[in-house]
């Protein structure tokens, strides 16, 4: 079987189109969506200004909270991210008072009146809540950036 030049020619340039193609959208599948909420020009999020963790020992797990356990002086948060893996997030914290520090709410303190936000009943997470969930590499208490209402 011969093919003539221009049979060529499209075939070629019909591997590459679909070739970009696919690369496109591979690499748009690997980009997070875009956040709005903290997200500067190159559409990271900036730490809060609360963390004691140095920038560059920070990770940011931000998505859909898919369990929220609390028992004990333990606190299971299990984030559901916008880069499609599935993450843990462990706070140690006897007392609801304590736990409250080591929350924010759309980036500011988190204080008594915020559990509602969050909260159905008490350890019910409302549903479709999000979180930011900041976790330093050196140990430290992560800091849990909740976002209710589905909005990040």
């Amino acid at each position: 079987m011969t093919f003539s030049n221009s049979t060529r020619g499209c075939a070629l340039w019909l591997l590459l189109c679909g070739f970009t193609c696919c690369t496109e959208a591979q690499e748009a599948r690997r980009s997070p969506p875009p956040n709005t909420q903290g997200a500067g020009r190159s559409g990271r999020l900036a730490p809060p200004a609360q963390s004691p963790c140095p920038r560059n020992n920070l990770t940011v797990y931000s998505g859909r909270v898919i369990v929220y356990k609390r028992q004990g002086n333990r606190t299971l948060i299990r984030v559901r991210t916008d880069w499609d893996t599935t993450e843990d997030v462990v706070l140690r914290s006897a007392r609801r008072d304590e736990l409250a520090r080591m929350f924010l709410l759309h980036g500011e303190p988190f204080d008594a009146d915020d559990w509602t936000a969050i909260e159905i009943s008490e350890e019910r997470l409302r549903p479709g809540v999000r979180v930011n969930a900041w976790v330093c590499d050196n140990g430290a208490q992560p800091l849990i950036d909740w976002q209710p209402g589905g909005s990040n």
